[in-house]
């Protein structure tokens, strides 16, 4: 199951004062290359009500928050107990009334079947306007816009799995981010040999999760790029 719950995170560190929310932004911004995330948050629409994003700094947050209503939070990194902007957030949604969902997903994998039920169930649940984050906005976060066209919007899979591309969300396919694609495509080759059926369906009653991972060969330029320079989860 994804790492998930609601609400307060247990975190390495204290965001209770305003002088520790200063020190804490100030230190993301010189360590963990947040000056980039306030050029370029990786803000996109993905339906009405649904928006995505990477990490987001507090003042980027506040803006996100005033100009589309957000009410729900959906925070794909899981309970980081180190991300100093994760405990920036979790202060600012509980000043601003904005309930944030911590609901952790693999980047580096081929999807589980209890992690996309669950995710339905979520998406289900939640109330609206929502923001959808991982830390860079591109992977996770374009896994589970693209569940949501499919699954609100009846978009077909092909067009909904364009939440995954470089530009604009820097989504790296050919990497082992690109697990993530590939579940995408088998499944739509199923699903077009079998109407009757739905993505849940082959997910849980199909699909053969190790032996997709085996079938998928991912270039290693682009997981020391992914991983090591860009320091992704």
């Amino acid at each position: 199951m994804p790492a998930s719950g609601r609400g307060v995170l247990v975190s390495d560190h204290d965001a209770s004062t305003p002088e520790a929310r200063r020190r804490l932004y100030w230190e993301s911004i010189y360590r963990h290359w947040s000056l980039w995330r306030e050029l370029y948050g990786n803000v996109h629409r993905v339906a009405d009500g649904v928006y995505r994003s990477g990490q987001l700094t507090p003042p980027q947050l506040r803006r996100v928050f005033a100009r589309h209503g957000i009410r729900t939070v959906i925070n794909l990194r899981g309970p980081v107990r180190k991300c100093r902007l994760l405990a920036l957030e979790v202060h600012l949604c509980a000043e601003q009334g904005v309930e944030l969902i911590h609901f952790g997903l693999d980047s580096r994998g081929v999807p589980r079947p209890e992690a996309v039920r669950a995710a339905h169930a979520l998406l289900n649940s939640v109330k609206g306007p929502l923001l959808i984050h991982c830390k860079s906005g591109a992977d996770r976060a374009g896994l589970l816009s693209a569940l949501v066209q499919h699954w609100r919007l009846g978009m077909p899979l092909e067009r909904a799995a364009r939440q995954l591309r470089f530009w604009p969300f820097l989504h790296f396919k050919l990497g082992r981010t690109g697990l993530i694609d590939h579940y995408f495509v088998q499944a739509q080759h199923y699903l077009r040999a079998h109407p009757e059926h739905d993505l849940l369906y082959w997910t849980e009653k199909v699909m053969d999760r190790a032996a997709l991972e085996a079938s998928f060969s991912s270039r290693a330029v682009f997981d020391l790029l992914v991983d090591r320079l860009l320091r992704r989860e």
